[in-house]
Formats: structure tokens, C-alpha cells, sequence
């Protein structure tokens, strides 16, 4: 007996269901595998050392009490947090901040109503009393509460931004009093509590410390420039740049990402929730794809491991390194998880050029001090630069040009293009890290 045949209708029906079907299990594919994975990624992660938990972190990066800055720090920051939140206060850190933004060589003189620089510094240091002991201490180490994952919070940092600023820039004003030596010892503070700020394994750290020693050279070419006979000065500054630590090592900087982000996916919800992102947060509740993100999340932060390894640390190497993994990272932006992931993980590439920029602006500035030694023993300035410094974002040196009474040096800077040595005011578009002699 012949079966019925089915309606129009019902036919249509289940062309479309399975059409639905077969949507669905394409845009689920990568949720699919990510979740059958999991347990062999997580392993896979835990045996090559990655930090998966908060205990994980907390035992690689701790430090002594003795080796410790943090306690001398803690009171401080205190005050400069109380300092901040005191409204007859505001004017003296907007002082400081115009001061610091406009990368003057003289003080900027005071808007009408304002305190002049000298008592905005003033008002600052009186918080900052006792911060000469740091110097002594080789680590700092806040004992963060790594198990609030994204509810940590890092309000230091913003503190050693006020606390550097503030001491370079007296740096700067002692440099310009004919105070060499007092100007090298503000300097060689700056940089130390630079150092100091990248010592948590956080990302953020890293990146504070590489704008915060760029503003300490900073200062130290416009005193150098601007007193180009004073060869103590010279040699003073010279010394405290060579004692600056080496380079940022990328494998510590990063340390903390992995957990932070796989603790991230498992409350992805309440951290949505909490910005009131609707369609990020009904895609959290697609089942499997919370977990699908901890799974792409690890396999990134793996690749991303095994480049610093390779690479043993060495943030030039691990840039170029790094730039050879489009592929890998346009298929982890690919599927329904990546709406996810593309938010909220770090972006590594970008870290990676920062770290190389600090070490540029310290090849620069030891650039300027050679060229300005040269000038005092020719007389004049010399044709090329009297040492050669590699330019860390190219496979040469770095330039050098004599322009009239002036010259310039520099690095083509995290665009790989050389803006011939243009600063941002003569070029939008130059990334050059210039120094105008």
C-alpha cells in the first residue's frame, strides 16, 4: 500500500528545519570540537606550566618581606589617594599633569588662578615622603587577591604614575638649576619605581612601566638638550640609564592572562550582565559556548606561551615571533565563541611592540648622550652617529641627520616605517621615537 504523500506545507517545514539544522551545526562546529577538547587542552596546558589557577600564581610570583617594596609603597599611595580626592587638591595635579603632557623644557607658566609648578610639587612630595627606601628593594609585590579574577582591581598603578611623574619631573627642574647631581638622583629613583610598577605579572603592569620610564628619558633628553656643554650632567644621566633594568621580560608580563581569562569564562555571564550587554550576554547562554571560550582561550594563550619560550623572553623576538601567527589567530576570531573571546582576551601582539618601545627610547636617549659627547670633543656635531645602536624595530641602525644648528635622532618606531625622523607635530601620521638635538 503506497504511503500518503506528505502536504505542501509539512514538506517546506522540514526543509526548513533542516536547513536550520545544518545552520546551526555550522555555526556551533567550533563549539562543538572546543568542548570535545577541553579536558586534553586543559591537561596539555597544566603540563607545559601554564598558570591555570590563582595558587599557580601566587607561588611563582611572590616576594619576601625583605626584598618587598609593596609595605614602604602601601602608605604612600595612601596619601597620594587621599591627595587625589581632596577637592583644594585638584588644581596642584592638573599643574602637574599639564606640566607632564606638554613635554616642555622650562616650566609651563601658571594659568591665572593656578599654583605655580614649584607648589603643585610640593604639595605631591609631601606624600611621597619616605619613598627613597624603595630604592633598596628589588621586587614589589601587592599579594593580590588573585581568586576575585575579573573583580581585581589594580589602583596602584595609577599611583605610580602620579609618584613618577612627580619625581622626574623635579629631576628636570634641579637638571636646569645646575643641580646635576641632585637631578641624577631624582632620575634614578623614577626609573627604579619604574621598574618596580612592572614587576606584577599583569599586563597592565608592563604597560604602565614601558609609558612611565618613556616619560623619565623623556625628561632626561629635554635636560640634556637643553643644557648640551654640561658634561656631568651628561655622565650622571648616562650612569642612572645603564643601571635601568634590562627589558621587560614578555613571559612575566603575560603570566597572569591565562588564569585571568579562563576565570573570566566561568563567570562570563555576571561580568556581561554586569554591562548590561545584551547580545554578548545571549550568546553566553548558548549551551557550550562559555565553555567553548575557556577551550579557544587556553589553545591561545598556549601558542602564545610557547612563542615566549621560544623566544627565551627576548621582546624583539618574541614581536617578530608573534607576527607570524595571523593564521592561527584569524581561526581563533572565527565561530560563534570568538564573539566572546575577541572581547575579552589580551591582545598580545600589541603588548609585544610596547615592550620593544622602551627598549627604542633608551637606545635613543644613549644615542643623544654619545652624539652630544661627540659635539664637545669635535666642536662640532659629527657627520654620523659615534656609535652605532640598533634600532629594535628595524634590521639597521638607528637615524641620524644634521639639520642646520640642530640634529636629529631616531627610531622608526612600532610602524616599521621611517617617517624620516618627523615628530608627531610636524606629521600625524609619523610613529617615529625622535630626539631633536
Amino acid at each position: 500500500m503506497d504511503k500518503p504523500r506528505q502536504s505542501r506545507k509539512k514538506r517546506i517545514g522540514l526543509w526548513i528545519l533542516g536547513l536550520g539544522v545544518a545552520a546551526g551545526a555550522f555555526f556551533m562546529r567550533d563549539v562543538i570540537e572546543a568542548n570535545w577538547n577541553y579536558n586534553s587542552v586543559y591537561e596539555a596546558a597544566k603540563a607545559e606550566g601554564a598558570i591555570v589557577t590563582a595558587g599557580d600564581l601566587r607561588a611563582r610570583y611572590g616576594a619576601t618581606d625583605e626584598e618587598n617594596a609593596a609595605p614602604i609603597l602601601k602608605p604612600i599611595f595612601a596619601r597620594l589617594e587621599a591627595l587625589s580626592k581632596d577637592p583644594k587638591n585638584k588644581k596642584q595635579l592638573r599643574v602637574i599633569d599639564r606640566e607632564a603632557s606638554e613635554r616642555a623644557t622650562a616650566p609651563i607658566p601658571a594659568k591665572d588662578g593656578d599654583p605655580t609648578l614649584e607648589e603643585s610639587l610640593t604639595v605631591v612630595e609631601n606624600s611621597l615622603v619616605g619613598i627613597e627606601s624603595c630604592l633598596a628593594k628589588p621586587k614589589c609585590d601587592f599579594h593580590y587577591e588573585w581568586e576575585k579574577g575579573i573583580n581585581l582591581g589594580f589602583p596602584e598603578f595609577g599611583y605610580f604614575r602620579q609618584a613618577i611623574r612627580t619625581i622626574a619631573i623635579r629631576g628636570r627642574l634641579f637638571a636646569l638649576a645646575g643641580k646635576p647631581r641632585e637631578a641624577a638622583e631624582k632620575f634614578k629613583l623614577a626609573l627604579h619605581l619604574s621598574r618596580l610598577t612592572g614587576d606584577s605579572p599583569v599586563l597592565i603592569a608592563a604597560l604602565v612601566r614601558v609609558s612611565s620610564s618613556a616619560f623619565v628619558f623623556r625628561e632626561m633628553e629635554a635636560v640634556i638638550a637643553a643644557r648640551p656643554t654640561d658634561s656631568e650632567l651628561r655622565s650622571l644621566v648616562r650612569t642612572a640609564v645603564l643601571a635601568w633594568d634590562k627589558p621587560i621580560d614578555p613571559r612575566r608580563a603575560f603570566e597572569s592572562e591565562l588564569f585571568l581569562n579562563w576565570d573570566v569564562s566561568s563567570h562570563i555571564r555576571e561580568y556581561l550582565e554586569d554591562f548590561d550587554n545584551g547580545f554578548m550576554t545571549g550568546v553566553s547562554y548558548i549551551p557550550g559556548v562559555a565553555r567553548a571560550w575557556r577551550t579557544r582561550s587556553l589553545q591561545y594563550c598556549r601558542l602564545m606561551k610557547r612563542i615566549l619560550d621560544r623566544t627565551h623572553g627576548d621582546p624583539v623576538l618574541a614581536s617578530g615571533a608573534a607576527m607570524q601567527v595571523d593564521s592561527y589567530l584569524a581561526d581563533y576570531e572565527s565561530g560563534l565563541s570568538s564573539y566572546l573571546g575577541v572581547m575579552l582576551l589580551p591582545v598580545f601582539t600589541q603588548g609585544f611592540s610596547s615592550f620593544v618601545q622602551d627598549i627604542a627610547n633608551r637606545e635613543v636617549l644613549l644615542a643623544s648622550l654619545d652624539v652630544l659627547d661627540e659635539r664637545q670633543r669635535l666642536g662640532h656635531w659629527p657627520a654620523t652617529l659615534p656609535v652605532d645602536r640598533r634600532d629594535p624595530f628595524g634590521s639597521g641602525k638607528l637615524r641620524f641627520r644634521v639639520d642646520g644648528e640642530h640634529v636629529r635622532i631616531w627610531s622608526i618606531g612600532k610602524d616599521h616605517k621611517d617617517s624620516e625622523g618627523k615628530t608627531k607635530k610636524e606629521d600625524k601620521e609619523s610613529d617615529d621615537l625622535v630626539v631633536r638635538l
